[in-house]
Order: C-alpha cells, then sequence, then structure tokens
C-alpha cells in the first residue's frame, strides 16, 4: 500500500460496549477529536471510514446521538454489532478489534485506532499527517494514565464542551495528566520507584528541571498504521492482552517491520492524550510470568541497556522546547532502538521462546530477588544468565506465519511437547526463585 492520500482510506476502528465508556466517548473523547486540529484536521488530508464495533445497546445509544452527525460529517460512519458472548475483558475486545482488522483487509484500508477512553489536545493530529505525507507508514505516541473520575471533573469545569466540542491545550492536559496520575502510573513516576509490574506502563522518570520532565517508555501506541505487509487477526484469550499489548507489538511487528517507517510523537508541546481509567488500588502481581512478560521482560533488558530509551518531552509547565531532542543522532538512536524491540517481538513469532523466557526470567529475578539477597550464588546465576545469546542480535527478519499462535496453544494445552525443548538449568533455577 503505497503512502499518498489518494491510494487509500483509514479505517479507524473503536471497540466500544457498557454504558459507563459510551458516556465518556459521547460527552469528552468524541468532542476532544472533533476540535478542528484533530480528526476535521486529519480527514482534510486522508479519507477516513469511522467504524464502531459495539453491542446493540450501543449501536442504539450511539446512532441517536448528534455528535454522531458531526463525525458522519468527516467521513463513512459504520457501526456494527460484534458477537459479546465471550466473557473474559481481554478476550472480548481482542476480538471486537479483529472485527475491524478483517474489514480494512478486505477494503484495503489503512488502519487507525480511536480509544474509547482517551481524551486528546488540541491540535494533535497535525503532527500525525505531517509524518504520512513525508512517507512514514506508522505514527503513534506515548501512552499515559490518569484517574477518570478527577481529569473529567478538571475538563467539564475548565474546558466545556462548545458546540459539542472540547479544546484543551497540550500544556494545560499535561499538567491534568500529571496531577492526577493513575496508580498504575503515579509510584513509578513522582516517587521515582522503576515500574516492573505492568507492561502497557514502564514509565521511568529520568530527569527534571524548570520547563520539561524526561521519561523513558518503550510501548509507544500506534495510532494510524499504513501496512507493509498482509495483515493478520491478532490472537485472543483470557492471557493474552491483545488489545492493548498484542496489537501494539506483534501485530505491528508483522505489518510493518521495518523501523524506518515508524514516526513516535515525542514533544508533548505539539502533540498529548491521554487514557482515563476509574481508581483502584493496585497492588504488585508476585505470580511467574506469562506469556506476555516474556515480550515484556526482553524489551525492559533493551530499557536498562538503553539509558535513554524513548526519551520524551513533557511539558508540563513551559513551551518550546521540541528541538531538545531532535537531533539526528537521537533520530537514529530510536530507529536503532525501535528496530531492537521488533526483533525481540519477531523473536517470540518465530517460536524462540526459550530464550525470551530466559532473558526474562533473569531480569525479573534481578529487579524483584538479587537486591535482598548478598551472596555468591545470587551473583554467580546472574553471570549464569547473562552469558546467555541475547535474542535481538540475531537476524529473526523472516519468520514463519503461525509460530506466535502456535506457541500459544502449545503454552495453554501443555501439549506437542516435542516442538518446545524444555528450560535449560539456569531458567530452572531462576524460575524457582522468582
Amino acid at each position: 500500500m503505497d503512502v499518498k492520500a489518494e491510494n487509500f482510506k483509514v479505517r479507524f476502528i473503536c471497540v466500544l460496549w457498557g454504558d459507563d465508556y459510551i458516556d465518556t466517548f459521547l460527552n469528552i473523547v468524541l468532542p476532544s477529536l472533533l476540535q478542528e486540529g484533530n480528526l476535521p484536521y486529519f480527514v482534510k488530508h486522508f479519507r477516513s471510514i469511522f467504524h464502531f464495533v459495539t453491542d446493540s445497546h450501543g449501536a442504539s445509544v450511539l446512532s441517536s446521538s448528534p455528535l454522531l452527525n458531526s463525525l458522519e460529517d468527516l467521513g463513512e460512519l459504520v457501526i456494527e454489532v460484534g458477537q459479546m458472548e465471550r466473557r473474559h475483558k481481554f478476550d472480548r475486545m481482542s476480538e471486537l478489534q479483529n472485527v475491524g482488522i478483517r474489514a480494512a483487509s478486505e477494503h484495503g484500508n489503512a488502519i487507525g485506532s480511536i480509544p474509547a477512553d482517551a481524551v486528546w489536545a488540541k491540535d494533535s493530529f497535525v503532527e500525525f499527517v505531517d509524518a504520512l505525507l513525508i512517507g512514514k507508514r506508522v505514527v503513534a505516541s506515548f501512552n499515559f494514565r490518569a484517574i477518570k473520575e478527577k481529569v473529567i471533573e478538571e475538563i467539564e469545569k475548565n474546558f466545556p464542551a462548545e458546540d459539542g466540542v472540547i479544546e484543551i491545550p497540550q500544556e494545560d492536559l499535561a499538567d491534568i495528566a500529571l496531577s492526577n496520575l493513575h496508580p498504575l502510573i503515579y509510584p513509578h513516576f513522582w516517587k521515582e520507584e522503576r515500574s516492573i509490574d505492568f507492561c502497557g506502563h514502564l514509565f521511568n522518570r529520568e530527569d527534571s528541571s524548570e520547563n520539561r520532565i524526561l521519561i523513558n517508555t518503550f510501548l509507544p501506541v500506534p495510532y494510524v498504521i499504513v501496512p507493509r505487509n498482509p495483515m493478520k487477526e491478532i490472537p485472543y484469550g483470557p492471557g493474552v492482552r491483545g488489545i492493548s499489548n498484542t496489537y501494539h507489538d506483534v501485530f505491528l511487528s508483522m505489518v510493518n517491520p521495518d523501523s524506518e517507517d515508524y514516526y513516535i510523537a515525542t514533544n508533548s508541546g505539539a502533540h498529548f492524550n491521554v487514557e482515563l481509567s476509574k481508581y483502584f488500588d493496585v497492588e504488585y502481581n508476585e505470580k511467574a510470568p506469562g506469556v506476555r512478560e516474556f515480550v515484556l521482560w526482553t524489551e525492559k533488558a533493551l530499557n536498562e541497556m538503553h539509558n535513554d530509551f524513548f526519551k520524551v518531552n513533557i511539558f508540563a509547565l513551559g513551551k518550546g522546547q521540541g528541538e531538545l531532542l531532535e537531533t539526528e543522532e537521537y533520530k537514529q538512536f530510536k530507529a536503532d532502538v525501535i528496530d531492537a524491540r521488533n526483533r525481540s517481538t519477531i523473536a517470540l513469532l518465530r517460536g524462540d521462546w526459550r530464550q525470551l523466557f530466559a532473558r526474562a526470567t533473569y531480569h525479573k529475578f534481578k529487579s524483584s530477588y538479587a537486591p535482598r539477597r548478598d551472596g555468591y550464588i545470587s551473583r554467580w546465576l546472574l553471570d549464569y544468565i547473562a552469558a546467555e545469546e541475547r535474542p535481538w542480535e540475531n537476524d529473526y527478519s523472516n519468520f514463519e506465519d503461525g509460530s506466535y499462535a502456535g506457541f500459544l496453544a502449545q503454552k495453554g494445552a501443555g501439549k506437542e511437547k516435542s516442538k518446545v525443548s524444555p528450560p535449560d538449568l539456569r531458567v530452572r533455577l531462576l524460575t524457582l526463585m522468582t
């Protein structure tokens, strides 16, 4: 698919169900997207389809909303009732996301994402359009999560909708988000504790000054994908956070493996959005690593190898310093890191899960166990594991289709053991100790 506006449409997919999500979308999210510098600006350059996948109740509510008329003025509107029999949240979300992916694939569309619970600062889509117009095929940004109730209260008080549109300057939305960070992020950001338990929020505060805060994260969220390779449906299941993780890394690595295709919005003075999530207490999950953690901890290893990994400017207190991280050296560094992340993900696609599991276990051990033990055995185990070949140093550009799904089936059923070698001694030792 050629990156020229006349050659494709962007099919924006929004998976939406439940009164709470629908109310938030119609009252906060969609009004922020209808700001002139967001979706209205985007559709001036790229033809768009807005594809909602919901249940029958959601379809009725959406169809009766006057704001949907405003959205229909911008492009084709599709409201599709999906099958809702899957009970688990991630299982259901992933399956519904595949409805949109199938439609995009069948019609030759690029694929876009409209999260049901993300509020956008004004003019945030301008940067996306500029990147696509110069030939980038994936546009993405980082993802903050803030306490839903508090953010909505502040927006409704200080930035009420006018004619169905909410306009929030970037620095104001950043200030609201940073003042109301969700517990999943808060202790790792303001208290400077390293985040080790939730892959979507590995935000580690690096530095702060009068008018900037530097953080790093390895999980950019893609909002528009113009695929190079044929699109595949994302795997789903109760243990696979398909919509929030697999779509962001496994799917992305399959359809766009070239890091030169990526553009990540890093200047929050020009672009900012924040995910809204209800408040809940967070406790660290001590369970053994699951399938997602194989990728998580390998990427965390990359994060530790590159101390400047995806530094992002957060303009909570000032403006005008977007050039700080836009040197040619930094751009090349960012491209190298994206490429390394893709290779680690593709290693899992190839079924080389033993290497990933070994690295994952090593870093989990190093973070959670070794700091509490100073004996010779701990140091020996760390040295022993660290000597293993790093999977991202190999070439995984040619992987076999379906191996990821096959891996999930093998892990879940515990069958076909002839295809999967057992973990070696070093992995067994660390698994017992973490």
